[in-house]
């Protein structure tokens, strides 16, 4: 008989006897997990409140800048409409007041 049938005649005779080690090494290894987990979030948080710091330094040295926007476009024609309109409007209320003689 081999090792391995040996091993395997143990554990078919023998059905929760490894329970008990393996469970042992399941724990430590979910409690390193947990661990790592918990470490990793402080750490994150710990990031986050270093970059809103430095942002909010970074705004405080910064001067505000006018905004650069371009001018409004002047249409010559748009202008010449306007006034043609305004005195079409000048004429025709002239027009409509009674003449006082």
């Amino acid at each position: 008989m081999s090792n391995t049938e040996r091993q395997r005649r143990f554990r078919a005779s023998h059905p929760g006897y490894f329970n008990k080690y393996n469970n042992r090494k399941k724990t430590i290894r979910l409690a390193a997990q947990k661990k790592v987990i918990a470490l990793m979030r402080e750490l994150a948080k710990a990031k986050t409140a270093a970059l809103q710091q430095q942002s909010v330094s970074l705004l405080k040295l910064v001067p505000k800048l006018p905004l650069m926007l371009p001018a409004p476009v002047q249409d010559v024609a748009m202008a010449e409409l306007n006034a043609l309109t305004a005195s079409l409007q000048s004429k025709s209320q002239q027009a409509t007041l009674p003449n006082a003689a």
